[in-house]
Order: C-alpha cells, then sequence, then structure tokens
C-alpha cells in the first residue's frame, strides 16, 4: 500500500489500507465485488447444505485472515507484512464464486432459447478475453509485458516477472541491506506493474496508475522546487520548453535528492543517462536498464 505505515500503528493500519482501496478502486471493480457478496448472499440463503458449508467455512478463514484488523496488525508487528499482507485479498474466490453461480444458472435453464442466450454469453466473454489478451488491446487496464511477446511465451522464471525488473531488484536489494525497509525509487509505469508483483517494497515515486504526471517547463520547475516535476521531465527526456544549458549533472543530481528518491531505473537508451550518472552511484546494468543509487 501506498502510504507510511509507520504513521499508522495497531489497527489504524488495517482501516487506513482498507480506505485507500476503497478510493482507488475503479467502478468496475466495485461492480465485481457488489455482486459478488450478492452471490454469496443468495447462497447462503438458497444454497443447499454442502454449498452453504463451503461457503460459511470460506467466509470464516476470510474473516480470520483478510478481513480481520487485529490479524493484520499481528501480521505487521511480528512479521513485517506491511507491504504484502493486502495480498492476501487474492484468495477470495471471487471468479470462482461468479463460475459456479453461472453453472447453476445455465442447470436452471431448461428451454432452448434460454440455453443460447448462455451459449452467446460464454463465447462473447471468451472472444473478448481473446481480444483483450491476445490481440493489441488498446486498454490501458491490460499489461502483457513491457517486451513484446506477441506469442505469449510463459516468462521462464517461476516469477513470471521479467528477468530485468527481478535482477535490478536484486541490485537494490543488495546495496539498502534490508529487504524489508522501504526504498523509493523512480521507474516508468511498465516497470510498476512488473515489480509490484515480486518487490513490494521498492516503491514507486509516481504513484501508478492514479497519478499521472505530465511534462512541466524544468526551469520554471526548478524556481519553484517542484522536484517531483523536474525529475518527470528529465526522465522523460523533455525540459517542456525550457533551455538545454540547464541540462547539467550536477542540477540532475540536485533535482533526484531533493524529489526523495532513492533508486533510479533508468533505460539504456535514455539520451542523457551520461549525465544521470556521472555525479551519482551507478549500481549495475539489469538488461535494459542502469540502476543508479541517488547520493
Amino acid at each position: 500500500m501506498h502510504f507510511d505505515t509507520n504513521e499508522h500503528s495497531g489497527t489504524d493500519y488495517f482501516w487506513t489500507a482498507m480506505r485507500v482501496y476503497l478510493n482507488t478502486f475503479t467502478p468496475a471493480v466495485k461492480i465485481v465485488l457488489i455482486g459478488y457478496a450478492l452471490l454469496l448472499l443468495f447462497i447462503l440463503i438458497k444454497g443447499n447444505k454442502k454449498e452453504r458449508l463451503f461457503y460459511l467455512v470460506s467466509l470464516l478463514i476470510l474473516g480470520v485472515t483478510c478481513l480481520n484488523p487485529w490479524m493484520a496488525w499481528f501480521l505487521v508487528e511480528h512479521f513485517g507484512f506491511s507491504l504484502r499482507y493486502f495480498r492476501l485479498f487474492w484468495v477470495i474466490p471471487v471468479s470462482m464464486g461468479y463460475t459456479y453461480f453461472g453453472i447453476k444458472l445455465y442447470k436452471r435453464f431448461n428451454s432452448g432459447w434460454q440455453r443460447v442466450i448462455c451459449y452467446i454469453l460464454v463465447v462473447g466473454l471468451l472472444g473478448s478475453s481473446y481480444y483483450l489478451v491476445y490481440q493489441k488491446s488498446k486498454t490501458p487496464d491490460i499489461y502483457t509485458g513491457d517486451v513484446e511477446n506477441t506469442g505469449l511465451i510463459p516468462i521462464p522464471n517461476i516469477y513470471r516477472v521479467e528477468d530485468d525488473v527481478i535482477e535490478a531488484c536484486r541490485l537494490i536489494e543488495e546495496d539498502a541491506g534490508d529487504e524489508h525497509a522501504l526504498k523509493r525509487a523512480f521507474y516508468s509505469r511498465e516497470v510498476f506493474l512488473e515489480i509490484r508483483t515480486y518487490d513490494a517494497s521498492i516503491l514507486s515515486l509516481v504513484q501508478y496508475p492514479n497519478e499521472k504526471p505530465e511534462v512541466v517547463n524544468f526551469e520554471q520547475a526548478l524556481k519553484e522546487e517542484n522536484w517531483k516535476g523536474a525529475l518527470w521531465d528529465l526522465f522523460k527526456g523533455k525540459l517542456g520548453g525550457a533551455s538545454k544549458e540547464l541540462l547539467k549533472s550536477e542540477t540532475i543530481r540536485e533535482v533526484c535528492i531533493n524529489s526523495g528518491c532513492e533508486y533510479i531505473f533508468l533505460p539504456k537508451k535514455h539520451k542523457w543517462k551520461n549525465k544521470f550518472c556521472k555525479n551519482m552511484t551507478v549500481l549495475g546494468e539489469s538488461g535494459r536498464f542502469i540502476i543508479i543509487k541517488v547520493e
């Protein structure tokens, strides 16, 4: 979760994180979750003994783990789960619940036209999935990797995260010396989508996907001490109309330090990479990235 966990002790951590979730959920996600809650209610009222037992036990387990503020506090306080606790929410069987309900609904349909409607819905669902994942959809919520892979060949490592990102994380963890400590890094949205599933302790300085920075005038950003905006300019390789005479390695270092950034995933092809590397420590290279420590 992208907030300072040190400021929220006890069960306040749980409630703060829940507020962050609810405020950042898209309308589609909220509809899916509300629908799932209604499905559970329907099964508990109309389901048979086995169905009720299964879903009641599931709810009990979820109540003890994911939805329990005291369990959250215990895992955070004693096991360093502050950045990983809410990944437990992936065990909530939302897709399984919808699938089971769909099968139950299908069995209730006896007439031919009702079955035809079911077939049309299933084909439409499969076609939609194919378009979003296999075809190059413009939907921003679907991500299939920064390195083009039109054959959808699985990444060989067990984490299913690009090797470039894993190696970059290793370099940062070795430098930090503490895998649980929060590290603030500057990287692209593509890296964010990979790194969040592998190492949640390396936080993004840009709060993707809710924050969408835009290039500003670099000179004005310096005058206003808009360090984050200035760093975004540098990272994107654009100065917003400002003179390139301002582009000095000392200035870049000053911007990085004042922005609160500790590490940078700089693309090797970045046109100003020499200026970035001149006055800051290069931890190493990782595939298409140069990993820079800001100091």
